[in-house]
């Protein structure tokens, strides 16, 4: 009559188990006074202490024993202390699930494995990182293989063999630039080398002072301890802390939600939607934005960016489209088949969709008439399998698109095709089109935009470039909050805010708060790796 929530389906707690989920049986037998169910609600960090004043002379239980302390001594390690046993899966963030899943490989004696990880260090605090990379060295030295893929430097200096791709991205890139050790890819002339050697490195600003403060007091989210903590605002602030120290605790689940509350058109929502538990908020501006990574409402970058319209209208403009009586309305026209989406997804059942070229409009969306009219040698539909920088590069002069497209290429998007369909978009590039889509409207000067962790996924390369859009934003007359581990982008923000000292329970104070000079010229976790890139 139960599920494995240990609820009923209307949430009153299973009588036989009293929503433990677990037979009484089982209540009875402890481990140092605790029980199952008491051991399963202790953090991971509780849980470790616990475990390592437990002694056995039997040699099974030893080796038991021994696994588990590796194990937890891991989690915690790479900033899971946070956790506990009886935190449900769906609940993880992808980074979290894949250090779990890392941590069960650690003293399973398997050998001869190939190991493929993408971003492992996404989410970690740079002190955090030295404790992956000597779990993914100590399953190295086991005989098995780790293929990484990766841009944190502090991984990418400690590689064996590194593979480099490029030189662009999209069609500019699937080529390898350089490969052997870090030191060997360093000596050559691909984009990483650059920074590998110094030669390239973050820009340090000029601080810009604050107009305005945003003061949020009594924040008690997770484990907020409640202290008041003031955000300036026309500036570029970062929020740093070690993981579960309550960053995104205070940002996205207390502010963002309070001041940009997201809009629910069924009466069921799968995400919380409430914020977290707050007194009040003072000085916050007008207008309130979070530019996530979520793909809702986006089908590709032409339609996001408002691209269809002014080229349809710049073909039916055209002597061509006259000549033959085709106007906007008929190049406008959309394939009656797959409605215009030029792709056809398949019901898998209980398995992902299958999407499919669409045959009737050969993946363009568009009908017949569109591909009677060519400006430039190309017909409408063409134009939309060509990148953002093809297409700036015919039709970069005409006013309508010249703001859209540029600002698509200033956030480095430039390799987009223009009908890329949304599916094939990852959360870095659906969060840039998000800011390459501010930056096309008219500036306001009462603007706050928050961002959780932008850095995810971006080469160097790419995070300066991203500290230059994001300071555009800024000298709109907008104000800019990052949730951020990346020193490099810390370093280029104006003020930053750091939570600490630890993460779980010990976390969720205020340990630093001023420019990146004066954080870096304290003793937090986060000071050490400002310093090294100021």
């Amino acid at each position: 009559d139960w599920d494995v929530g240990g609820t009923y389906t209307d949430s009153t707690p299973c009588p036989a188990c009293s929503g433990r989920r677990l037979r009484p049986e089982y209540l009875a037998v402890t481990l140092a006074g605790s029980n199952v169910f008491e051991l399963s609600q202790l953090t991971l960090a509780e849980l470790a202490q616990l475990i390592a004043g437990l002694q056995t002379s039997r040699r099974d239980l030893s080796s038991s024993l021994f696994t588990i302390r590796q194990r937890l001594k891991f989690l915690v390690d790479v900033g899971l202390s946070y956790l506990h046993l009886d935190r449900v899966a769906g609940t993880l963030s992808a980074g979290e699930a894949q250090r779990i899943r890392l941590a069960g490989l650690l003293g399973s004696g398997l050998t001869s494995l190939t190991l493929l990880l993408d971003e492992p260090t996404r989410g970690l605090h740079p002190a955090e990182v030295q404790a992956l990379l000597e779990a993914l060295k100590a399953l190295r030295d086991q005989g098995n293989t780790v293929i990484v893929v990766e841009h944190d430097s502090q991984v990418i200096q400690a590689a064996d063999h590194l593979i480099d791709m490029g030189p662009g991205a999209g069609r500019q890139g699937g080529c390898i630039v350089a490969q052997g050790s870090p030191q060997t890819v360093a000596q050559t002339d691909s984009c990483t080398a650059r920074w590998l050697r110094g030669e390239r490195r973050i820009d340090i600003p000029q601080r810009r002072a604050p107009i305005s403060w945003l003061t949020i007091t009594g924040p008690r989210a997770n484990n907020l301890k409640g202290e008041p903590v003031r955000f300036p605002l026309g500036v570029l602030v970062g929020v740093c802390g070690v993981s579960g120290s309550g960053k995104s605790s205070l940002v996205m689940d207390t502010l963002g939600r309070a001041l940009a509350p997201r809009k629910q058109t069924t009466s069921v929502a799968y995400e919380p939607i409430d914020p977290g538990e707050y007194d009040s908020i003072e000085g916050a501006p007008a207008r309130v934005i979070q530019v996530d990574q979520s793909r809702a409402g986006m089908s590709s970058p032409a339609t996001y960016l408002g691209l269809r319209q002014p080229l349809e209208a710049l073909y039916a403009q055209s002597s061509e489209a006259q000549a033959l009586g085709l106007g906007a309305e008929q190049l406008s026209r959309r394939c009656s088949v797959c409605s215009g989406q030029g792709m056809l997804a398949m019901d898998m059942a209980f398995l992902p969709d299958v999407h499919v070229l669409c045959e009737t409009c050969r993946g363009t969306g568009y009908t017949a008439e569109a591909w009677q009219v060519r400006l430039k040698g190309l017909a409408l539909p063409e134009i939309f399998s060509l990148t953002i920088d093809e297409v700036y590069a015919f039709f970069g002069e005409i006013d309508k698109l010249q703001r859209p497209l540029q600002a698509a290429r200033e956030v480095g998007l430039g390799y987009l095709v223009l009908r890329q369909p949304r599916h094939t978009l990852s959360g870095g590039e659906a969060q840039r089109l998000k800011i390459a889509s501010e930056l096309c409207k008219k500036a306001s000067l009462s603007t706050l935009y928050i961002l959780d962790e932008p850095s995810i996924g971006q080469h160097l390369e790419d995070v300066l470039r991203l500290t230059h859009v994001l300071r555009r934003l800024v000298d709109a007359g907008g104000s800019v909050l990052i949730v951020e581990h990346h020193t490099h982008m810390l370093a280029a923000c104006d003020w930053l805010v750091e939570l600490g000292p630890t993460g779980g329970p010990g976390g969720g104070y205020i340990i630093a708060s001023g420019t990146p000079e004066q954080v870096a010229a304290g003793d937090t976790p986060t000071a050490p790796y400002l310093r090294e890139v100021l």
